[in-house]
């Protein structure tokens, strides 16, 4: 069974500040297994996944529903399971967002490879989606002019 998301869940928001406890850490940090997730009004739709220690390390990440049109996700089974979600409302999807390393201007979002985030347990773990081959790791959320 996989959990297809392509329409925003019923709107839940985040709290201002809440931990995500990563137990298979993220791709490349296998270290971080638990990070905070802050967001001011004024800043939505980023927020900030960070370690809780100053100076930590700090990724930029947003909700996609709303931004990225079509954007339709399909989780496998076996990380249903480890996440224990069994409803499209229980799950927060994280996309990272960085900045194009050639162009300044660019505001590029990792559509293949998100956080999915039990929003009743904080259960989190980076997932490589089902249907990665119909998205993007760069996909191209914003380009100054």
């Amino acid at each position: 069974m996989k959990l297809e998301l392509e329409t925003p869940p019923e709107q839940k928001t985040t709290e201002p500040c809440s931990t995500v406890k990563l137990p298979l850490g993220l791709m490349g940090f296998a270290d971080l297994k638990e990070l905070e997730l802050v967001y001011s009004q004024e800043e939505l739709p980023f927020m900030h996944l960070q370690q809780k220690e100053a100076n930590g390390l700090e990724f930029l990440v947003v909700e996609p529903y709303g931004l990225i049109p079509d954007y339709k996700v399909e989780i496998a089974d076996q990380d249903l399971e480890f996440l224990e979600l069994t409803t499209p409302e229980d799950v927060l999807l994280l996309n990272i967002v960085t900045i194009a390393g050639d162009d300044k201007r660019k505001v590029l979002v990792n559509l293949v490879g998100p956080i999915v985030v039990n929003r009743k347990t904080q259960k989190g773990k980076q997932v490589v989606i089902a249907n990665y081959q119909e998205h993007s790791a760069k996909h191209l959320l914003f380009e100054e002019e």
